[in-house]
């Protein structure tokens, strides 16, 4: 009887112990997002130099280095500080990051600018797609990084703009 016991608690341990989901999050859940002075215009795949690959930049299964790159548009004429984002970062469906991070801490944020936010390698042809995107800005040049109840912008899932690559096998 014992050993059924144990037997039967090993197997629950491991039905409910192991989380597929180890290493995504999801931030700022209670952020309600309610202004609309600076967005996401788009994001791309690009080398290190911030030039968008095109179609025939590489053969299917070659492995190139990319960049994930960023563009956002102010809409308000006022200048907006300290960007953070947030997302979880999936290739064919498969978890490979989390991007967290601040930038132009207590810095007007640049309008307009494409920013290069990951770097990884990328076989060619594989879909590229975020998840849990979030991004905040403060109003002034004195607030911390973080979440932000209203100045913020969020998806649930974005599918990166990646080149057409043909693949006839």
């Amino acid at each position: 009887m014992r050993q059924k016991i144990t037997t039967y608690l090993i197997l629950l341990g491991l039905l409910f112990g192991f989380n597929p989901l180890f290493g995504q999050t999801v931030v700022c859940e209670t952020s309600s997002c309610t202004a609309n002075d600076f967005t996401l215009e788009t994001f791309y795949l690009g080398d290190e130099n911030g030039v968008q690959f095109t179609a025939g930049y590489c053969d299917p299964g070659d492995v190139v280095d990319a960049h994930l790159w960023a563009n956002f548009v102010a809409n308000s004429a006022a200048p907006r500080y300290t960007l953070y984002l947030h997302f979880n970062i999936y290739v064919d469906g498969v978890y490979i990051g989390t991007v967290d991070e601040c930038y132009y801490e207590g810095q007007p944020i640049p309008t307009n600018v494409t920013l290069d936010v990951y770097q990884f390698a990328w076989d060619c042809g594989a879909q590229v797609t975020l998840s849990d995107y979030y991004m905040s800005w403060r109003p002034n040049a004195n607030q911390p990084c973080g979440c932000s109840n209203s100045k913020c912008y969020r998806e649930g899932e974005i599918i990166i703009e990646a080149p057409l690559i043909a693949d006839f096998e």
